[in-house]
């Protein structure tokens, strides 16, 4: 009887997922609403429709739109501005 290794590694081939909207929404912090108002406005990217009644967002779309947003620079609290 052959013995098989315990774990097999899989390359990832298709590292591109189709995400459908809860998770897009626990991703990005969005409501439902916010979503389908940015993406009507060209804020957010477009969904793909899956069936029909069904749509999904590509995962790498979502990470690309997460590393546009701005950042926010916040101020050290313990130092102390000079006086001028």
């Amino acid at each position: 009887m052959p013995s098989y290794p315990q774990t097999v590694e899989v390359p990832e081939v298709f590292p591109r997922r189709i995400l459908r909207l809860p998770e897009v929404c626990a991703i990005t912090g969005r409501s439902r609403p916010t979503i389908y108002r940015h993406m009507n406005q060209g804020r957010f990217p477009v969904a793909i429709k899956l069936g029909e009644k069904s749509i999904g967002w590509f995962s790498d779309e979502i990470e690309a739109w997460l590393d546009s947003l701005p950042r926010v620079e916040i101020a050290d609290p313990g130092a102390t501005k000079e006086s001028a």
